[in-house]
């Protein structure tokens, strides 16, 4: 293989300029209104994390499963983090969850609940040092799921339907 076949074809210097201020810009924005809001930064971000990692679909039965297995996980390490005050039985109730997810992973059933976002989720959620509070952790999920996955759903739609206009 020649060294030409293995080199990547590089952007533009001023187009990547102005993409990474963008992205820049849309972080900032990002932060900003999760601090006005009141929702925990990294739910949002690990969400979008997860969305390009699993190959940034724009299917809506995707985008929806990736924040619903993240409820899933943060419900669990909420119960997890919070024996103490609501019992034992939450213990239970999230073991059994831990359960289902190990199994379903396995076996590749019901991977619309429990998949690679649900154990990422769980593994961040019950971070040493983390405490998960559900109200404002389910706004963060709702904010995340709103932001990078209805926001870009509606975006490549609406281009899909204007190119199958032009047509």
């Amino acid at each position: 293989m020649s060294s030409d076949q293995n080199q990547q074809t590089s952007m533009p210097v001023k187009k990547a300029i102005g993409i990474t201020i963008v992205v820049i810009v849309a972080i900032v924005i990002v932060v900003v209104l999760t601090m006005l809001l009141k929702v925990p930064m990294w739910i949002p971000f690990l969400g979008l994390c997860v969305w390009v990692a699993l190959g940034m679909s724009f299917e809506l039965k995707k985008i929806i499963s990736i924040w619903v297995s993240a409820a899933i996980a943060l419900v669990t390490g909420y119960l997890f983090g919070h024996t103490e005050e609501l019992g034992m039985g939450v213990l239970v109730i999230a073991l059994v969850l831990i359960i289902i997810l190990i199994y379903c992973m396995i076996s590749g059933t019901l991977t619309f609940l429990f998949n690679i976002a649900t154990g990422i989720f769980l593994a961040a959620g019950t971070a040493e040092g983390l405490v998960i509070d559900i109200v404002p952790g389910l706004k963060g999920l709702l904010f995340g799921f709103v932001l990078f996955g209805l926001l870009p759903w509606f975006a490549v739609s609406a281009m899909q339907k204007k190119k199958n206009k032009e047509e």
